[in-house]
C-alpha cells in the first residue's frame, strides 16, 4: 500500500473526514483529556488515559467497567469497558468511563494505584458519574438553545498563513 500524499490537499480532506468519523464514535474523549489535565495540574501526574473496548470485562472482573491506573511515568491508564452488551446505549458506556475516569482520579490523589472497589467506593464513582453525565447533557441542552453556536466554528474557512 503506498502511503498518502500528505501534501495533497484532497488528501487532507479526506484524512479529516475520517478523522471526524472517529471523533463522533468516541465516549468522553473531552472528559478524559480534562482528567489527564487535572491530574497534571493538581498532582504533577502524567499519564494517557486510553479506553479500551473489551468483550470479556463482565465475565473476567465480574464489572461492567474497570481501570488500571499506571505509575507515574508516562505509561498509559487504562479504561476497560463492556463494548458489546447487548442492552447497552451509548450513554450507558459513556456513565461507566465517567465511573472509572473517577477511580483514577481517586488512585492518583490518595497515592492508591489500585483503586478501591467497595460499596462505598462504587457509590461514590457513581455520584461523579451521574454528575459528569449530568453536566453534559446540561451543556448540550443549553447549546441547543443557542442553535449551537458554541460548537460550530464560525467564519469558516479559516487560514493559519496571511
Amino acid at each position: 500500500m503506498e502511503p498518502p500524499k500528505f501534501g495533497d490537499c484532497y488528501t487532507a480532506g479526506e484524512i479529516a473526514q475520517k478523522i471526524y468519523k472517529v471523533s463522533t464514535e468516541t465516549l468522553m474523549a473531552h472528559s478524559i483529556r480534562a482528567v489527564e489535565g487535572y491530574l497534571r495540574q493538581h498532582y504533577d501526574f502524567d499519564t494517557a488515559i486510553v479506553l479500551q473496548p473489551s468483550k470479556e470485562v463482565l465475565s473476567d472482573m465480574g464489572r461492567m467497567s474497570w481501570c488500571s491506573v499506571a505509575s507515574n511515568t508516562g505509561d498509559p491508564s487504562y479504561i476497560f469497558y463492556q463494548d458489546d452488551h447487548p442492552n447497552w446505549e451509548k450513554s450507558h458506556k459513556r456513565f461507566c468511563i465517567a465511573h472509572e475516569l473517577y477511580h483514577v482520579i481517586w488512585a492518583v490523589g490518595s497515592s492508591i494505584k489500585t483503586p478501591r472497589r467497595d460499596r462505598t467506593a462504587e457509590s461514590v464513582c457513581d455520584i461523579f458519574a451521574n454528575e459528569l453525565c449530568r453536566c453534559h447533557d446540561t451543556f448540550y441542552a443549553e447549546q441547543a438553545t443557542k442553535q449551537n453556536a458554541d460548537l460550530r466554528f464560525q467564519g469558516l474557512p479559516f487560514k493559519s498563513v496571511t
